[in-house]
């Protein structure tokens, strides 16, 4: 009986120091992308108009930077709630129960993606667009896809590879036809084609985003560009 009792506390602050880890990871996360909208917010007021290249990727990283924090928060809610319920219950989640509290396996496909995205927000673009092509060798068809394909040619663009990144822009056009990325993508690559020296087909690119996705802010975007 005695060695039941030990068992059974063991398995419990196994659990228990789990669901710790899990928390402080996801909370360390967390603040290192509040941090870095914070630094990113400056660096973008202080781009002046000829810096446009750099202004442009800001600005998209910002927007999923706030997209990425906002999913961290709700895994972070999650970690806190099922710390408290443990706490609680005084014994580990039972099997079978939500599929949040399952440890996420090493080949996690929104870690490999994070992974590589946080390194685009640290500026490490050689390491990003070795993740994201590691992303989608093992996960092609994965709702990510698009957006892996995309950052891939953001990187090449910081870079000022031009070209590259057009290619790159384009395949997410191609192959992910009318997902989440397709407007930006088509904005990216009207100023690939402007930077190639490109300007006529770079207008139409801008003028058939325009009219596919006017709505989008891509498409606000691409009305200003198209203006001057």
């Amino acid at each position: 009986m005695r060695q039941i009792a030990i068992l059974a506390a063991a398995a419990l602050l196994a659990a228990g120091c789990g669901v710790k880890r899990e928390y402080l990871e996801v909370r360390r996360q967390l603040d290192y992308l509040e941090q870095s909208q914070r630094d990113l917010a400056a660096r973008t007021a202080r781009v002046d108009s000829s810096s446009r290249i750099h202004a442009d990727i800001l600005y998209t990283i910002q927007a999923d930077v706030a997209q990425l924090a906002t999913g961290l928060a709700r895994r972070l809610d999650a970690a806190d709630q099922r710390a408290e319920d443990l706490g609680a219950r005084g014994r580990p989640s039972a099997a079978g129960g939500d599929s949040a509290s399952a440890p996420a396996r090493p080949d996690d496909p929104k870690r490999l993606y994070d992974a590589a995205y946080l390194d685009v927000v640290r500026g490490s673009y050689q390491l990003a667009i070795a993740g994201f092509r590691e992303f989608l060798k093992l996960y092609p068809t994965h709702p990510l896809a698009d957006n892996a394909r995309y950052w891939i040619g953001e990187c090449f663009y910081a870079q000022k590879q031009f070209l590259a990144a057009l290619d790159e822009f384009r395949a997410t056009v191609a192959d992910y036809p009318g997902q989440d990325k397709e407007p930006a993508a088509r904005y990216k690559s009207g100023l690939c084609l402007a930077e190639l020296g490109k300007k006529d087909e770079a207008r139409r690119e801008w003028q058939e985003l325009v009219k596919r996705y006017p709505k989008s802010p891509e498409a606000r975007l691409a009305g200003v560009r198209l203006a001057e």
